[in-house]
């Protein structure tokens, strides 16, 4: 009996050593793909599956690679077999709608592996400029907001520094950002942190008339030069500064009103 039993637990150990020997084995003959077949976007425009223009399809995988077929709705559309194995493409080859995009791809053990399918939406020109105005409307909206917000929080800063308007001749505070002449009023006026920085110059708002406008950085001597000039200009011309605070908050939520 103990002899049996002794038996018994010597193949319980063989059967539990061959589990744990086979079991990566079984893991690498997993269905799951080794390869995966990625879209590149060379020229033109795309938004999520909505595609139309050039793209580049490349293999994201193992770098063992003999050769790459690529297919489009089943239909070969290029075999490579030179690296990088990549082929270039133009939506405009094909009907519009969708099409599924997949690979065969031959490593160098002589194994075929097939990558999962590619599902994309080859988009019209009237498609893809609609598909651009939802892009690019939220955002224009959305910085149109910004300025008006930013024009309302700089008026009440600036309504507190200096309730009667800055003063023709007042030597300003440029702070980090630097000042600029006013392309409208010919002013000097800070440029500030929160302007939009674009490769010119910062899109920023004039504490003197309120408008908005490209500002390029100024020199402070070239900015302290226009301090004196415009207290010369205002004794010559009384009306310098027409616009009162409260016309300009006026003028600001009036052009809020058409956006």
């Amino acid at each position: 009996m103990k002899a049996r039993n002794a038996f018994l637990n010597s193949l319980l150990m063989v059967l539990i050593l061959l589990v744990l020997i086979f079991s990566p084995v079984l893991a690498q003959t997993s269905e799951e793909p080794l390869y995966r077949l990625n879209i590149n976007r060379d020229f033109g425009y795309g938004a999520g599956a909505d595609i139309r223009g050039l793209f580049t399809l490349r293999i994201v995988g193992p770098e063992d690679l003999a050769s790459v077929s690529y297919f489009i709705d089943d239909q070969l559309m290029t075999e490579v077999d030179e690296s990088p194995f990549t082929y270039q493409f133009n939506t405009s080859q094909y009907p519009f709608g969708s099409h599924d995009l997949t690979a065969v791809v031959t490593n160098t053990s002589g194994k075929k592996f097939t990558t999962p399918a590619r599902h994309m939406n080859f988009v019209s020109p009237e498609e893809e400029a609609a598909g651009m105005k939802n892009i690019v409307g939220p955002i224009i909206l959305l910085l149109v907001g910004i300025m008006v917000v930013v024009g309302l929080a700089q008026f009440a800063v600036m309504r507190k520094r200096n309730p009667n308007g800055v003063a023709p001749g007042t030597q300003r505070n440029y702070g980090y950002a630097g000042g600029s002449i006013c392309k409208h009023c010919g002013r000097p006026t800070p440029r500030h942190i929160w302007g939009f920085n674009i490769a010119i110059g910062k899109f920023d708002r004039c504490e003197n008339c309120g408008k908005w406008s490209v500002m390029q950085a100024a020199s402070y001597e070239i900015l302290r030069a226009a301090e004196i000039s415009e207290q010369t200009t205002e004794s010559n011309n009384p009306n310098f500064n027409e616009k009162t605070d409260e016309e300009k908050l006026r003028e600001l939520v009036d052009k809020s009103k058409y956006v």
